[in-house]
């Protein structure tokens, strides 16, 4: 049952997301231990199975920096936490 609801969910995301989504999954399978892998060579279900088979990393917080929001003005803590 999991399944269809992200199956359902899944054809349901915008087409730019799912582009975007699809370059993280191959950046991802080509990075670490696969840093050798040539992309054209990267079959889709190879990528798939490094997905699933390691826990994926979040990026830098200085390279996705945060919302100025969140650097503290009052409303959503004072930062320290980022």
């Amino acid at each position: 049952m999991t399944e269809k609801i992200w199956m359902w969910v899944a054809w349901r995301l915008p087409r730019a997301l799912v582009k975007w989504c699809a370059i993280r999954l191959g950046a991802h399978a080509t990075q670490g231990q696969y840093g050798s892998q040539e992309v054209p060579a990267l079959l889709f279900m190879d990528a798939l199975k490094r997905w699933d088979a390691e826990p994926v990393e979040h990026p830098d917080d200085s390279y996705h920096p945060k919302p100025s929001y969140w650097a503290g003005s009052g409303r959503a803590g004072n930062g320290s936490d980022m």
